[in-house]
């Protein structure tokens, strides 16, 4: 089994990710991939649980994720509702859930391209998966 760090410089934008998925596709063991926010989303979520306007945050991330799936001809109105709903947790008092929204959905994407392009794919998240941190 091969593991991959999938980091925001890779998420940043739809040819990169096509060139990740060429070097996926050439490992026929089996893999886990760990993905990170595209590149600025983390930052982007702690500044935003010390701000109020939490609806103009979600829509940008919206925004920018929907260009991505765009980029990467996912179809939107399907993957679309997956974001919004991964978005509605942006107001959770938990600074860990609202912090890691930017990874799910970027697995979220990620997920979705692969197996459009014939991987086979699952999404969890570490909580669900009870991976542990010690910090």
């Amino acid at each position: 089994m091969h593991i991959y760090k999938v980091g925001g410089d890779v998420t940043e934008d739809a040819s990169k990710i096509q060139l990740f998925k060429k070097l996926i596709d050439e490992d026929s063991g089996d893999k886990v991939l760990v993905v990170s926010a595209a590149r600025g989303v983390t930052d982007k979520l702690i500044n935003m649980t010390k701000e109020t306007d939490k609806e103009k945050v979600s829509s940008e991330l919206l925004t920018k994720h929907l260009k991505l799936a765009s980029e990467l001809k996912l179809d939107k109105d399907k993957i679309g509702p997956k974001l919004q709903t991964e978005l509605q947790t942006i107001n959770d008092k938990n600074f860990d859930n609202v912090i890691s929204i930017g990874e799910r959905l970027m697995a979220i994407i990620l997920t979705t391209y692969f197996n459009s392009n014939g991987s086979k794919f699952g999404f969890t998240t570490g909580y669900d998966a009870r991976i542990l941190v010690n910090r």
